[in-house]
């Protein structure tokens, strides 16, 4: 088995690709997928404790969403660019460890291995790391589902708008993913927060859409440049909005988005 991954509905047999992925991603490149996945998660452990200490990493925030959002299925294949970005982890995450000491750190946040250990690093850290099939499961839901809110936070990013509450949610969640000891229970509980998060990460989308529909011609070309939306949200947008959002400031601006409806389509 040269690698492993079982995070899109297309994979191989329906349990995992294990020699190449079915998306065509290489072996290679998964691995290396796994290995900046196991760097983000340990930026995310050292800058949760920044944030408790009131100085979260701007930079760390921006890191996190932008390095998962590279590993959700058919993003980013590119080996070079991947290994570019883990060492560009690895700098930050020492950058981190000098602001910041924590006690027992995780492996996520020991390891800082160059260049040349990349790939033999990279077959440790993948999914099948965890033995328990339970735990394992859980987990990458967990990972699944913020790699989804880190493509919809980086979009909004691009067009003015972020949210420090869910920044703080999702470190939160890649700081629990790298302990031995959670429980299935906690797992469970985890899954259910990060929905109320997703929850709050749809919601940022819809006032980015909104904005981008009924604001400057220039907003409304970023978003469809960004490629912010699907038909779905528009239809939440358009019709779905006052029952979610019964806010005066959104329901003036109703009118002009139904307006609009049909020709952004």
């Amino acid at each position: 088995m040269s690698m492993f991954c079982y995070q899109c509905q297309e994979t191989a047999m329906g349990t995992g690709c294990t020699l190449k992925g079915v998306c065509g991603k290489t072996s290679e490149v998964a691995n290396l997928q796994d290995l900046l996945l196991f760097v983000v998660r340990g930026i995310a452990v050292y800058n949760e404790h920044l944030r408790k200490n009131g100085h979260p990493s701007e930079q760390a925030d921006k890191f996190i969403y932008d390095a998962l959002f590279i590993t959700i299925t058919n993003a980013n294949f590119d080996k070079v660019a991947i290994t570019e970005k883990i060492k560009e982890g690895l700098k930050l995450k020492n950058e981190l460890a000098n602001k910041v000491k924590i006690e027992n750190a995780p492996d996520e946040c020991l390891w800082n291995g160059s260049e040349d250990e990349f790939e033999e690093k990279s077959k440790t850290v993948g999914v099948l790391r965890t033995p328990n099939e339970d735990i394992r499961s859980l987990k990458e839901l967990v990972h699944y589902g913020l790699k989804g809110m880190a493509a919809y936070v980086e979009h909004a990013h691009n067009l003015g708008y972020e949210s420090p509450e869910i920044f703080a949610f999702m470190q939160h969640a890649l700081s629990e993913l790298t302990r031995n000891d959670i429980t299935v229970e906690e797992l469970v509980q985890l899954t259910l927060e990060m929905q109320h998060f997703d929850d709050l990460n749809g919601a940022l989308q819809i006032f980015v859409l909104s904005d981008a529909l009924v604001g400057e011609l220039p907003a409304r070309q970023e978003c469809l440049h960004q490629q912010v939306f699907d038909r779905d949200l528009l239809f939440h947008v358009c019709f779905l909005l006052p029952r979610l959002f019964p806010l005066t400031s959104i329901r003036s601006n109703l009118g002009q988005v139904n307006h609009k409806f049909m020709n952004f389509l």
